[in-house]
C-alpha cells in the first residue's frame, strides 16, 4: 500500500497566502506604499501575519519533505531530480512564499526602524516584535529580560 501525502492545507490558508506571496506586483512594490503610510500598529499587523503564514508554511513544508524522504529517496536526489520530480512542486512553491514572506517580514522591520513609537502601544509592537526574533534558546536571560520589560509596561498609561 503506498503511503498517503501529508495533510494538504486547508483551501483557505493556500488561498490567502498565495495571494499574499505570488501575486504579480505583491510584496516590495505593493507592500512599499502601504508602509510609507502605515501606523506602527499597522506595520507590527503585517508583520504578525506575514510570521504567522511562515509558520504554517514551514509546518507543511516539514511534513512534505519527511514524506519526499520516506517514499521517494528526498536526500538521494540531485538538486535536478529533486527540482523535476512532480511530487515536490508543492515544496517547491512554499520555498518561494517563505522567500517572499521573508522579505516582507524585512521590509516591515526596516519601516518600524523609521518609524518612530507615538504612544505606549507603538513600543510594546516593535518590542513583541524584537522578543519574536530574538532565540530564547540563544539568549536565554536577554529574551527573559524583554518579555518581562514587555509585561511591565502593559500596564502603564
Amino acid at each position: 500500500m503506498k503511503p498517503k501525502n501529508p495533510k494538504p492545507l486547508s483551501r483557505r490558508t493556500v488561498v490567502v497566502t498565495a495571494a499574499a506571496t505570488l501575486t504579480p506586483g505583491a510584496g516590495k512594490s505593493a507592500a512599499g506604499p502601504v508602509l510609507a503610510t502605515s501606523s506602527v500598529a499597522e506595520i507590527g499587523a503585517q508583520w504578525r501575519v506575514a510570521r504567522q503564514a511562515e509558520s504554517a508554511l514551514a509546518v507543511r513544508w516539514s511534513d512534505l519533505e519527511t514524506w519526499l524522504i520516506d517514499n521517494v529517496g528526498w536526500a538521494d536526489l540531485t538538486d535536478d531530480e529533486q527540482k523535476a520530480l512532480p511530487e515536490a512542486l508543492e515544496l517547491h512553491a512554499i520555498d518561494a512564499q517563505l522567500q517572499q514572506l521573508d522579505a516582507d517580514r524585512r521590509q516591515c522591520q526596516v519601516a518600524l526602524i523609521r518609524l518612530p513609537a507615538a504612544s505606549r502601544d507603538d513600543l510594546l509592537v516593535k518590542l513583541q516584535i524584537v522578543a519574536d526574533l530574538l532565540n530564547p534558546a540563544d539568549h536565554a536571560l536577554a529574551h527573559r529580560l524583554l518579555a518581562t520589560a514587555i509585561e511591565d509596561l502593559k500596564p502603564l498609561a
